[in-house]
């Protein structure tokens, strides 16, 4: 009778590390790089999605193509981040507005309802110039508070997980710099560090241990590095200096993963690209 009480106990808790096992390694589907029409190029490119869209979508509802036409996922997806850019983020969603003291100057300036692609292409850096100098701190909050809110109310625990996110849009000798920054938690700062705070990322990373401090969890992922001309992973510092074991310890609290693939395709590449 022992023998069998033993038997049976070794083959339950067999079951249970199996099963543990299972959970740990499952599989789950999601995008942590989304961009809505608060993210200035997004919007000059025609799209009018709003995060809580792109959380509806992510979830299997059926949405409006820039272009006009139902787009929709196959298979909802399990985890979701909105990522629209620091920079200026909102900034034309903000001036769409017919109220805003500065629609009609912005409809004159061609930077809302440009017609083409080639014309909207061209209308970009204009519009970055406009939104930088009459967009308020105050409308940028009320952006990233926006994204905040829109996190929060998709999230369904144990059914479909929100990240709050944004993306910080670096660039060195037009080699594309790009990370996602997302959120473990719902406490997030009231401002966001973009590029206009710093381009070199080493200074993000202090900034991301800086709210780490104040009990936030985050962690940065650079995306695209095929793109960064070699700069995204160099073996020396943004001022020149080799890197070193403080570089790598502060490198590795932050940006402990990397984007592979995503919708535009896969980023791995030789390093002599990245």
């Amino acid at each position: 009778m022992v023998n069998s009480v033993k038997i049976w106990l070794i083959c339950a808790a067999v079951a249970l590390t199996t099963f543990v096992h299972a959970i740990e390694r499952y599989a789950y589907f999601g995008d942590l790089h989304v961009h809505t029409r608060f993210s200035m190029d997004a919007f000059a490119f025609g799209t009018r999605t709003t995060p809580d869209d792109a959380y509806r979508f992510a979830r299997g509802a059926e949405i409006r193509h820039p272009e006009g036409y139902a787009v929709q996922l196959d298979q909802p997806l399990d985890f979701y981040a909105v990522t629209d850019h620091a920079e200026y983020l909102g900034g034309l969603t903000t001036l769409s507005n017919p109220e805003h003291p500065l629609f009609n100057t912005a409809i004159q300036l061609g930077i809302l309802d440009e017609s083409t692609v080639v014309e909207r292409g061209r209308s970009h850096p204009d519009a970055g110039s406009f939104v930088a100098e009459n967009i308020t701190q105050r409308e940028l909050r009320d952006a990233w508070q926006h994204v905040v809110d829109a996190a929060q109310r998709h999230y369904e625990p144990g059914e479909f997980t929100t990240f709050i996110g944004y993306e910080y849009t670096s660039f060195r000798n037009a080699g594309n710099l790009h990370r996602n920054v997302i959120f473990g938690t719902d406490q997030v700062p009231v401002d966001i560090f973009g590029r206009l705070d710093s381009f070199n990322p080493e200074d993000l990373w202090r900034w991301m241990d800086g709210q780490r401090g104040q009990g936030m969890r985050l962690l940065s992922i650079p995306h695209n590095s095929n793109g960064s001309d070699g700069w995204m992973f160099q073996d020396v510092q943004w001022d020149g200096t080799p890197i070193d074991t403080e570089y790598a310890l502060l490198c590795n609290r932050n940006e402990p993963l990397v984007e592979v693939t995503q919708v535009k395709g896969t980023s791995e590449t030789h390093p002599f690209l990245s």
